[in-house]
């Protein structure tokens, strides 16, 4: 059998008698100064991980590198990017000061749209807010269309932006640089027509 000890880090029972009043079973134990066994899973945690320390054997985990902890808070950034270029900060527009938003596939949709509307002599089209009391809203298609051109820059403008912070993050060396890194900063002004 196979324990940790605070002072004599690992410890075979083959090569030293344990009384079993020294024996104990959590980190508690372990930091008062007690044997305590690894149980299967942990030894087998060892043998995989033979330069590992005992706390880390018994939490079967490691520790990770500086490295390793500055690459994870990198790809944490990269995430806030992400996030942020999800969230509302980006993802609006306003019609007569109500805020909108269509995704992607909903502006290649309304495209399409536009030219039926166009192809029908129609005059106006109505877009309809989201959230549980949707509000209709009516537009000269000339006017829906020039909408629809400029939101579709927009949303190039913010994907650009957004590809450029992941970029910008992706080349940055210290902890510091990347805690100071704002994310948030040069997407473009939101759009904003009044009707």
């Amino acid at each position: 059998m196979k324990y940790i000890h605070l002072q004599d880090g690992f410890v075979d029972s083959k090569e030293k008698t344990i009384e079993s009043n020294q024996i104990g079973v959590t980190l508690d134990d372990y930091y008062s100064g007690k044997y305590v066994p690894l149980n299967d899973k942990q030894l087998a945690f060892l043998e995989s991980n033979p330069d590992i320390s005992p706390i880390e054997a018994f939490l079967m985990v490691t520790t990770p590198s500086q490295e390793e902890i500055f690459q994870q808070r990198k790809r944490d950034k990269i995430y806030q990017i992400y996030r942020y270029d999800q969230s509302e900060a980006v993802n609006v527009f306003f019609v007569n000061n109500t805020p909108m938003w269509l995704s992607r596939s909903a502006r290649a949709s309304l495209y399409t749209t536009l030219n039926a509307y166009k192809a029908n002599n129609k005059e106006l089209i109505t877009l309809w807010t989201s959230g549980a009391s949707p509000i209709p809203i009516t537009l000269n298609l000339t006017v829906f269309e020039s909408l629809l051109m400029s939101l579709e820059i927009y949303a190039k403008e913010c994907y650009d932006k957004t590809s450029e912070h992941k970029a910008n993050v992706s080349r940055i060396d210290t902890i510091e640089e990347l805690i100071a890194y704002d994310h948030t900063f040069g997407y473009p002004e939101k759009l904003s027509v009044q009707i």
